[in-house]
């Protein structure tokens, strides 16, 4: 299972706690505040989390960021 959270400070820490907190497989934290990213914008940063792992996805289209997260997850179920 899949989380998403919405975070402007230790995001890794509270990604982290989320992740286990409500047994998700991978939690994707969106860093929210980062200036040209965001709720009112084409473009987003961010990063996913699971057990073990993390992998960052620096600020692009969020059409770009979607299609990376995908290909993520499918490797996660794989592995």
């Amino acid at each position: 299972m899949v989380g998403f959270a919405a975070e402007t400070d230790n995001v890794a820490e509270y990604a982290r706690q989320k992740l286990a907190a409500k047994r998700l497989d991978l939690i994707v934290a969106n860093r929210v505040g980062v200036p040209g990213a965001g709720f009112e914008s084409d473009d987003n940063a961010m990063t996913a989390y699971w057990p073990g792992g993390e992998r960052d996805f620096p600020p692009a289209p969020k059409v770009r960021l979607t299609d990376g997260l995908v290909e993520l997850i499918a490797q996660r179920l794989l592995a």
